[in-house]
């Protein structure tokens, strides 16, 4: 309760609020610009990739340019050695519709950013691996103006400070 008063009490939350309306703004705006597709494909394709780097950093944590190495490898193996994405399991991850998930499996499919094997198994799309290091990139440095606009308004200090 402490930590929610503290939030509410903070003088300075509009102008932070506002920041972070920006980040998401222009965070929307890359997915619909460089991506071209709806959010709740966003979030699909988002289970596939971070499920991917889960494993991988079973075995070590590794740069940006490793990683879209490894996202490569991943979408060129036919057979991935560790248990396998469905559409079910990204349907219960995600909380949808199983028939939604399936639906923009196949878009994101045909758009080549997912691959769906004859086993049904989901895996990463060449196309996906071609816009990762652009993309990444991009959330990164916006995501460090956040941070810097916060941290000269004292916000990233209040955050890192509240009790959760």
């Amino acid at each position: 309760m402490e930590s929610k008063n503290k939030i509410k009490e903070n003088e300075n939350f509009s102008s932070g609020f506002y920041d972070w309306a920006i980040f998401l703004i222009n965070f929307y705006q890359r997915i619909d610009k460089k991506i071209a597709i709806d959010f709740e494909s966003f979030l699909i394709l988002q289970v596939v990739v971070s499920y991917n780097v889960y494993l991988i950093n079973k075995d070590k944590e590794v740069s940006l340019e490793a990683l879209s190495f490894e996202f490569e490898k991943s979408s060129n193996a036919e057979v991935l050695n560790s248990p396998k994405l469905t559409v079910t399991s990204i349907s219960s991850s995600l909380n949808m519709p199983r028939e939604t998930v399936k639906r923009k499996v196949l878009l994101l499919q045909n758009k080549n950013f997912l691959t769906i094997n004859p086993n049904k198994t989901i895996q990463l799309g060449k196309k996906y691996t071609e816009i990762f290091p652009d993309f990444a990139s991009g959330t990164t440095l916006d995501l460090a103006r956040l941070l810097q606009r916060w941290d000269k308004k004292d916000i990233v200090r209040q955050l890192l400070n509240l009790k959760i």
